[in-house]
C-alpha cells in the first residue's frame, strides 16, 4: 500500500518550491476538532481558538488532511486545479492509514496515550520513507 507521505513526496514536494507555498498548522493536541468556515472571500481552518485562512475550501480541506496526519508545516500547491486533482487521492490514503491505526488503538481509552500513539504514528509515516507497513498490519492489537 502506498503511504500518504509517498503520494505528498510525488505529487507535491517534486513540484517545486516555485509552483508550492508554506504554511504553518494551528494543530493543538490539547483540543479536539478541526473544522473549516466560510468567510466572505476565504476559508478559515480551525482547531481550538487558533486558525489560519485559505484561499479556497479545496485548500481548506487539504489543509485538514494535513493537519489530522500531525503535520506542523505543509506545502501546498498554488494551482487550485492540481489541488482539485490530487486531494482525492490523499483522502483515500489517509483514510486507509486512519482505519489501520484505529485498528490497532480500539482497546486504549486514555486521550492522551491515543494522541501520543497517533503523533508518533504519522511522524514515522512522514519521517520514514522506508515505512514497513506490512509490518505494521501484522502487529498484534497494542492494548492486548
Amino acid at each position: 500500500m502506498k503511504l500518504v507521505s509517498q503520494y505528498y513526496m510525488e505529487k507535491v514536494i517534486s513540484l517545486g518550491a516555485d509552483k508550492l507555498k508554506l504554511k504553518d498548522m494551528p494543530y493543538d493536541p490539547r483540543h479536539e476538532g478541526i473544522r473549516i468556515e466560510p468567510e466572505l472571500f476565504f476559508w478559515r481552518l480551525y482547531h481550538g481558538n487558533k486558525y489560519i485562512e485559505c484561499r479556497s475550501e479545496t485548500e481548506a480541506e487539504y489543509c485538514k488532511l494535513m493537519m489530522e496526519a500531525r503535520q506542523d508545516k505543509v506545502a501546498i500547491p498554488k494551482d487550485e486545479e492540481y489541488l482539485k486533482e490530487i486531494l482525492p487521492e490523499l483522502k483515500r490514503l489517509k483514510a486507509k492509514h486512519d482505519e489501520a491505526i484505529e485498528d490497532k488503538l480500539y482497546t486504549i481509552f486514555s486521550k492522551k496515550i491515543r494522541e501520543k500513539i497517533l503523533s508518533l504514528f504519522w511522524q514515522r509515516i512522514f519521517d520514514d520513507k522506508y515505512f514497513d507497513w506490512e509490518a505494521f498490519m501484522a502487529l498484534e492489537d497494542v492494548g492486548e
